[in-house]
């Protein structure tokens, strides 16, 4: 073992031997004792120095704490400084292809929302020939005017199990409505059809809708429909030989005919737009009421 490095621990620890012989006395005694008292002078020596040793081993001195001190400020420094790498990003061939890229999307919406109002705004009405549930219509007599007397004295099926006639309603304002559950543009219109019947029907209004389904193989159906769209107004089944008669030839659905109170048919309309019919057909019921004669 080097004797400059030597634990702290183990040299505190050191003891001098006992003496187990008669002490001598006199010269002899000191010069018997003086290697004994040299060799424990030099342990005390080598203690000291392996104590300063081990205390410069863990305590650095100030000049090198704020030596390290600077050095660590300066590491952090650099990092949060952002490095320049001399390359910018918006070059000018790549705002060009930003800008030319927003002007398409800006078109694409524009062209978007254009053709949705042109799709709102267009008269919407399904064929019955694709459905084979409807039953097929009767040659259509030439252009109605009135109400002839087989339409007006039909006796029609209404939800409720009661016959229904046209006729019932003679003297009054009447809304005909031909319409069928699985008609998306009835689904629209039917809910406006609501609409019209609560503002009028104190003024002397009477609604009519006609279900253009198989009266046996829709019942449930037509049922609940009724109950979803809250339809407060009669609802029936037209004949073949009544829906023929009522459509004269464009067997498209929806269709409404505003009938006056002599038996007139002052308006009919085929489909329904949601921007336009509505409108219309309150015009003509304000007209048709505000006529007395």
């Amino acid at each position: 073992m080097n004797p400059d490095v030597v634990c702290e621990q183990h040299i505190t620890n050191v003891k001098a031997p006992a003496l187990v012989v008669a002490a001598p006395t006199g010269a002899a005694a000191y010069f018997s004792i003086q290697p004994l008292m040299v060799k424990t002078q030099l342990l005390h020596l080598r203690a000291q120095k392996t104590r300063e040793v081990l205390r410069k081993r863990e305590r650095p001195s100030s000049k090198q704490l704020s030596f390290l001190a600077t050095i660590g400020i300066n590491h952090m420094a650099s990092k949060k400084r952002p490095r320049n790498t001399g390359n910018k990003f918006w070059t000018p061939a790549r705002v060009a292809i930003a800008v030319t890229v927003l002007t398409l999307i800006a078109a694409i919406g524009i062209l978007s929302r254009n053709s949705g109002d042109e799709t709102a705004k267009r008269n919407e009405s399904v064929p019955l020939a694709p459905n084979p549930s409807v039953r097929k219509l009767p040659e259509a007599p030439a252009e109605l005017t009135n109400l002839p007397p087989n339409l007006r004295d039909a006796e029609l099926r209404s939800l409720n199990g009661r016959s229904l006639k046209l006729a019932d309603y003679a003297g009054k304002v009447m809304l005909v409505n031909l319409w069928a559950t699985w008609c998306a543009p009835c689904r629209i219109e039917i809910p406006e059809l609501v609409k019209l019947h609560k503002e009028f029907k104190s003024q002397g209004l009477e609604m009519v809708g006609l279900s253009m389904e198989n009266a046996d193989a829709s019942a449930e159906t037509v049922r609940n429909f009724v109950r979803d769209f809250r339809m407060d107004y009669r609802v029936g089944w037209a004949t073949p030989e009544v829906a023929g008669t009522l459509m004269q030839g464009r067997d498209a659905i929806p269709q409404s005919f505003v009938i006056s109170r002599d038996g007139r048919i002052l308006k009919r309309f085929v489909g329904f737009s949601p921007t336009d019919t509505p409108a219309q057909i309150r015009q003509v019921i304000e007209e048709a009421l505000s006529n007395k004669g």
